[in-house]
């Protein structure tokens, strides 16, 4: 139950949609945020393009407040 919990803390709404952090998800799957950067960038072909998106600095930054 715990972890259904952590995984509920680590979704975020952007633009109205529910995402994750790529640093979260490498967390997740045991990579670090480059490594698994990467093995996205070497399989894009299987990411479609409204599965991922950059966020701005300032939804970065109000995703960090929200944090604390």
């Amino acid at each position: 139950m715990d972890i259904v919990y952590s995984i509920r803390d680590m979704i975020y709404v952007v633009r109205g949609v529910k995402v994750m952090l790529d640093a979260d998800l490498a967390a997740i799957y045991g990579y670090t945020t480059k490594a698994f950067n990467q093995q996205v960038k070497n399989n894009i072909a299987k990411f479609d393009d409204d599965f991922r998106f950059q966020l701005t600095k300032e939804e970065y930054a109000e995703i960090l407040r929200s944090k604390i």
